[in-house]
């Protein structure tokens, strides 16, 4: 931590407060009487005075949990090791340790664009509608088989809120309009017969 004079400290206030609001590198001021002072920007305070109360709050500390999603394998790792770097140098900055722990994780679900658009002109023809959405940044655990070999992945939908279907899949008063089971079997059966057909002697 920076250390400064008092006498310093009132020749340059202006910038110092520039210093400590840009950086968040906090500032000691000290005097000839041995009773010092430490100046830190509005932010960081109130970012302190936060934590302590978060950390006032019993079993909040390990709790604090988050997820990462990323598009592709390789910017999950970066985010990952993003996570790690910014969490201990905000530590340091304070004179802490941070342990960043990933307990468990799954890559992101990523479809072969060839075998997509192979498989879904095959559900299309059994279904009533296809809709290919947009890139998501979607993780399941049939993710780790596509690391290994290419691999399609759907999603069956079904049901609206006014037939009573108010909430989403992993919420635990979901419902599942079952009567659409038939179709995805139906998509299921229909694609891995015709690409076998298709692909092997």
């Amino acid at each position: 931590m920076t250390a400064i004079s008092v006498t310093k400290a009132r020749e340059n206030i202006y910038q110092i407060l520039s210093d400590v609001n840009s950086s968040s590198q906090p500032i000691t001021i000290t005097n000839s009487r041995g009773k010092n002072a430490v100046l830190i920007s509005e932010d960081d305070w109130n970012a302190i005075q936060e934590t302590l109360y978060l950390n006032a709050i019993p079993g909040m500390v390990e709790s604090i949990i988050g997820s990462i999603r990323a598009y592709s394998r390789e910017n999950r790792q970066f985010l990952k090791d993003r996570l790690v770097e910014v969490s201990r140098n905000i530590g340091a900055n304070w004179h802490a340790e941070v342990e960043t722990v990933f307990t468990h994780g799954v890559g992101p679900t990523i479809n072969d664009p060839q075998l997509a658009e192979e498989l879904a002109g095959y559900c299309n023809e059994v279904m009533k509608e296809i809709t290919v959405v947009p890139q998501l940044t979607y993780s399941e655990d049939f993710a780790n088989y596509g690391e290994h070999v290419p691999s399609f992945f759907a999603s069956l939908c079904a049901g609206t809120p006014q037939q009573g279907h108010q909430y989403s899949l992993h919420d635990p008063a979901a419902t599942f309009e079952e009567d659409a089971m038939v179709y995805g079997v139906a998509a299921f059966c229909n694609s891995a017969v015709k690409w076998l057909a298709n692909h092997c002697e």
